[in-house]
């Protein structure tokens, strides 16, 4: 059924291969790199600096070719998700629109049960003190007249609920009734100082944050100008 909704054609004859050209090249490079395991003079430099320039080169290409390849794949992609967002807009603003109506019916319903519990546990309880007042004071009678109050079998206090049929839950068949917890941020500082662990660093925002720190060679700075970050420099060739 779901593969009739949306059809698309010819997308199973398409093939994705990397020319053996390619792959000679690659073997070449990593081939010339692996002869390179330090770097002690200038000439060496130079030379790594070439093989380095050359893988750089060929993963520029193939990133390149990437990208052109997948572009008209996304495109496709954007396709498929607008023509179904399209189609299925009315659909999911009724689906969630009935929804929410079912669920305040069924919190309503889920109220007034909890609440006739709580009256009847109520009432039972009301209805025990007053047995209690009842014997209380039919015991104080006796007492007042002279006469030996008969003893009183031991009494298991218990208060039994039973709740209205018509209020009791009925499920739906077909239909499944979940709670879905929602929030919405009220204050994000107060939220941060109570519950940091709530919040992620931005490593993007970070990066910025720090790239115009100055740091002697070599330095390590263990959160003296940013507290809570370790810095320090890490020097590579580009």
């Amino acid at each position: 059924m779901d593969s009739d909704i949306i059809n698309l054609t010819n997308i199973s004859d398409a093939q994705i291969s990397i020319p053996q050209n390619v792959f000679d090249k690659k073997f070449e490079l990593l081939g010339y790199s692996s002869t390179i395991t330090a770097v002690r003079s200038f000439e060496e430099q130079e030379s790594a600096t070439q093989a380095l320039n050359s893988i750089s080169k060929l993963l520029k290409d193939v990133e390149a070719a990437r990208k052109a390849v997948k572009s008209p794949v996304l495109e496709l992609g954007r396709k498929i998700d607008e023509l179904a967002k399209n189609f299925s807009g009315e659909l999911e603003s009724e689906k969630n629109r009935i929804s929410r109506l079912i669920g305040s019916y069924v919190a309503e319903q889920e109220r007034q049960r909890l609440a006739e519990e709580r009256r009847l546990r109520e009432e039972a309880e009301r209805k025990r003190r007053e047995e209690e007042e009842a014997e209380r004071k039919a015991q104080e009678e006796v007492k007042a007249k002279g006469e030996e109050p008969s003893p009183s079998p031991p009494q298991v206090q218990t208060v039994s609920v039973s709740v209205n049929p018509i209020l009791q839950r009925r499920k739906v068949a077909g239909q499944r009734i979940i709670k879905v917890r929602k929030f919405e941020i009220t204050d994000v500082a107060l939220l941060l100082k109570s519950h940091p662990e709530l919040f992620s660093p931005n490593e993007a925002k970070i990066r910025e944050f720090i790239r115009d720190i100055e740091l002697e060679p070599g330095e390590v700075d263990n959160g003296e100008t940013v507290a809570g970050l370790k810095l320090w420099d890490e020097t590579k060739a580009v």
